[in-house]
């Protein structure tokens, strides 16, 4: 588990349950400005774990996770709790929006829904709905720059997406969370050619949702659309299109890397 300590000790905690290592950094960075601390783990056993040990404000629950993903962890959380008078808030978040994913989240016993990339706006509002921060100042936000959709286009990354990203988690914050997305890509961009490779939809459909989210945040999205068009097909159980795809994904990727390297340097 890792914790991002805010210094004071009037500061509530979020358990942050994520597994991509950029949406770890985000999460926490963010959750720092908006005045929390954060406790972050990496599946649904460390979930279930951390909670019988600490006490937290709230839980930020991916769906999606390894050894037991955040429906299960929910589930569990909440039989613990039976009996009990106090509920701990649980909110999801995915990068799945439907009626139908709100409706598995309610039916698992989450309290409520953000979409990934996680914004400040969206997840301000939800901490004032589920906790109280009597006394805790926010950090003081920037405001966002105008748009470069021609730099995008050349690049494939929207460096306006990435300007209002530094502004609102700090330059130190926002290097780490390039660098954690820079060491990931290859890996991610490896696990998704070879699912293609042995037409494995399940295989395909777990890598590439695990890029959606975090290029999207970093303003990646070409990289961000292609992965989720090849996310849907494995959900769908079809190869149809998948290679295409595939390489329409690493090409992206060198794109990114390229363009997100030139801004750490």
């Amino acid at each position: 588990m890792g914790r991002s300590d805010g210094g004071s000790a009037r500061r509530p905690v979020v358990l942050v349950a994520e597994d991509n290592q950029a949406n770890q950094i985000l999460a926490a960075r963010l959750l720092e400005v908006l005045g929390y601390d954060s406790v972050v783990v990496t599946d649904g056993v460390q979930v279930v774990e951390a909670v019988s040990h600490g006490r937290f404000a709230l839980v930020l629950m991916d769906c999606e996770m390894p050894e037991m993903d955040g429906f299960d962890a929910t589930r569990e959380i909440r039989r613990r709790e039976a009996g009990q008078v106090k509920r701990l808030p649980i909110v999801a978040m995915t990068a799945y929006t439907t009626d139908k994913d709100r409706a598995a989240c309610a039916a698992a016993g989450m309290d409520d829904f953000i979409a990934k990339p996680v914004m400040v706006e969206i997840l301000r509002d939800v901490l004032a709905r589920w906790t109280r921060t009597d006394g805790v100042e926010p950090i003081s936000m920037v405001d966002p720059t105008p748009g470069d959709a021609f730099g995008a286009a050349r690049s494939g990354v929207d460096r306006a997406v990435l300007r209002r990203l530094e502004q609102e988690l700090g330059s130190p914050a926002f290097r780490g969370l390039v660098d954690g997305y820079l060491a990931e890509l290859p890996i991610r961009r490896e696990a998704i050619a070879d699912a293609v490779r042995s037409a494995s939809a399940e295989a395909m459909t777990r890598a590439a949702h695990i890029l959606v989210s975090s290029s999207t945040a970093l303003g990646a999205q070409r990289l961000a659309k292609a992965c989720r068009e090849l996310e849907a097909l494995g959900r769908a159980g079809s190869l149809a299109g998948a290679e295409q795809l595939a390489t329409t994904i690493v090409a992206e990727c060198a794109l990114v890397q390229e363009a997100l390297s030139r801004e750490r340097d």
